[in-house]
């Protein structure tokens, strides 16, 4: 939320330095491990905003302080799996896939299991690609990313 203030005080051309500001991510599909995971997080956060818009992060707070949260924890959940499985919820869709592809230790059928116990079990949808700038962006770059590095 701080580059939207930041992006009205510089202008539009601020929006997509911030996007072009994780170029980690494409170099950790491509076997650099010595990015954080912290890096690769921002990726998915910036990237989740621009598919479904600030309030999925005001949503996901609120979530974190409910007792949604405490629903999985209690139920086994670590923070990470927690995390996603909450903003799955809120996406409206499993976003295993993306995390994992981020490097993160899910799978879709225990992101399922959340869903479950939030009562909102959804499905992956297949061939999706990411849009930004009127461009298809991550799917085809990490696929080609991790054929490359095999």
């Amino acid at each position: 939320m701080g580059y939207n203030a930041i992006e009205e005080l510089r202008g539009e051309k601020f929006e997509e330095w911030r996007w072009g500001n994780h170029p980690g991510f494409f170099r950790y599909l491509q076997g650099d491990t010595e990015v954080g995971i912290i890096e690769r997080a921002q990726f998915i956060l910036f990237y989740l905003e621009q598919e479904y818009g600030e309030e999925i992060h005001k949503d996901f707070v609120k979530m974190w302080n409910s007792e949604n949260k405490a629903l999985l924890i209690d139920a086994g959940f670590d923070d990470k799996e927690s995390v996603i499985v909450l903003y799955s919820y809120l996406a409206g869709e499993n976003l295993a896939n993306l995390f994992e592809v981020a490097g993160f230790d899910i799978t879709e059928e225990r992101v399922n299991e959340g869903l479950l116990m939030l009562g909102n079990r959804v499905e992956k949808r297949d061939g999706d690609n990411i849009e930004l700038f009127g461009k298809t962006w991550v799917w085809q770059y990490a696929l080609f990313a991790l054929s490359y590095s095999r």
